[in-house]
């Protein structure tokens, strides 16, 4: 639980960054996975939060570092993005 958890988090974030490296005309389409791996980065603080998890380095640093890849993401992405964002969500 202390590190399998962050560990593949992480491993997912790595993986997207670089599909997104990669395929840089239609990085568009990793936006939504990057997305979903946010939201999962919470669950090992929630996990904490619960006592289940009893080392919190590598969860928060887990959280920052998806945090950080989502917010580069954004603001590099800028108007393709927001255009992502009204289509999938309907904002």
């Amino acid at each position: 639980m202390n590190y399998g958890i962050p560990s593949t988090i992480l491993f997912a974030d790595l993986s997207i960054v670089f599909l997104i490296l990669v395929n840089r005309m239609n990085w568009q389409s990793y936006f939504m996975y990057q997305i979903a791996v946010t939201v999962f980065s919470f669950i090992p603080l929630i996990l904490w939060a619960t006592g289940l998890l009893t080392r919190p380095f590598l969860a928060l640093f887990t959280v920052t570092v998806t945090v950080i890849i989502l917010a580069v993401t954004i603001v590099l992405g800028d108007r393709s993005v927001k255009t992502e964002l009204k289509r999938r969500f309907h904002v």
